[in-house]
């Protein structure tokens, strides 16, 4: 009876005991959920898509125009919020999807207040480049010589103010740069016609027939290239008649100036021969002054100088030997009229001595 009864306390302690424990010890936290965090919508992820397409599309168009040099620190200020946009996209959220979309609107509008001024300038400056092109292709001789090409050139101008008016810049730039092309072209071209011209002029055709002959060809060609629009094509192959213009003139140049050296040397030869040294010395000095510098001309290789110099010089040793040739006529007939007036006065010398003697019979 009494091992029953112990039983029974003893259960009922460790009941107490578990029920203290329970009490003595806090009850577990709730563990609360994070809240909900709202995903982007399509929407904001293309909005974010567009703002980012902006600003690198304001970015290049800054580029393409030259701002970075014309306007160097505002590109730097630009190019950071771009960066920063960059740097801090993400697209985990919608609120975060916003702040970046809002981020790289910010570059694009800084991009976008440099636009006007950096197109005013840099289309300032293609303006003045491509009326510096024009009057140089019109001082050549555009404007007497190959009218109606020049005035496509101009109305290609016409036409590239056009697009640049209408917002089309990329259009325009392309458009003002075939003008500048064209007038290029058409003032190479003259040139070339210039010195084919100065060939002709002085018959040096026959000095370098070949290159002369090719040269022709050449420039024929790049009008043909030109009326097709190829213009680099163009450009090239009046580069090339050029190149072969000048050979043959470098060549007829050198042949000349042998000859007229040649035929300056036979007349200052000549003027030696009959004394002008020292009949008219200070025009024979000055032609010998001239034929030295011709010399001189010719061993240094300068052709052209030279040919010119010894031009000059058989110029003057012809008018030296001309007075030579008066004074020595002069000098002969006074010296002839001189003789006779000797021989007239011997003659009255002998008629008065034999009077005298005839007297004095």
């Amino acid at each position: 009876m009494k091992v029953k009864y112990a039983v029974w306390v003893l259960l009922g302690l460790l009941v107490l005991a578990t029920a203290v424990s329970c009490k003595s010890s806090p009850p577990p936290e709730a563990v609360t959920p994070p809240p909900e965090r709202d995903a982007p919508d399509q929407d904001s992820l293309n909005a974010l898509e567009a703002a980012e397409d902006r600003a690198l599309a304001a970015q290049k168009l800054i580029s393409d125009f030259e701002g970075p040099s014309a306007f160097p620190e505002d590109w730097k200020a630009a190019n950071s919020l771009l960066v920063d946009a960059d740097r801090r996209k993400s697209t985990s959220t919608l609120q975060e999807v916003r702040e970046s979309t809002d981020r790289y609107i910010t570059a694009a509008k800084a991009y976008e207040g440099m636009t006007g001024e950096v197109l005013g300038l840099y289309y300032e400056a293609r303006a003045e480049e491509l009326m510096a092109a024009r009057d140089a292709a019109v001082d050549a001789g555009a404007w007497e010589l190959i009218p109606e090409y020049l005035e496509e050139a101009d109305d290609t101008v016409a036409n590239a103010v056009e697009k640049y008016e209408a917002g089309n810049y990329y259009v325009a730039r392309d458009t003002a740069t075939e003008a500048l092309a064209m007038y290029q072209v058409l003032k190479l071209g003259l040139d070339a016609y210039d010195v084919r011209m100065a060939i002709a002029d002085r018959n040096f055709e026959d000095y370098d027939p070949q290159n002369v002959e090719l040269a022709d060809d050449t420039l024929r060609d790049a009008a043909l290239d030109y009326s097709a629009n190829d213009l680099a094509g163009a450009k090239d192959k009046v580069n090339t008649a050029m190149l072969l213009y000048n050979q043959a003139m470098a060549t007829a140049w050198e042949s000349y100036a042998a000859d007229k050296g040649a035929e300056a040397a036979s007349d200052r030869q000549t003027a030696l021969d009959m004394r002008a040294n020292v009949a008219v010395r200070p025009e024979y000095n000055a032609a010998q002054d001239v034929y030295n510098r011709a010399n001189s001309a010719f061993q240094e290789q300068k052709f052209d100088e030279a040919a010119r110099g010894f031009e000059d010089s058989v110029r003057r040793f012809g008018m030296v030997i001309a007075e030579t040739r008066i004074k020595r006529t002069a000098a002969e007939e006074a010296l002839e009229r001189a003789n006779q007036k000797m021989a007239e006065s011997d003659e009255k010398a002998r008629n008065a001595e034999i009077i005298l003697e005839g007297g004095e019979e």
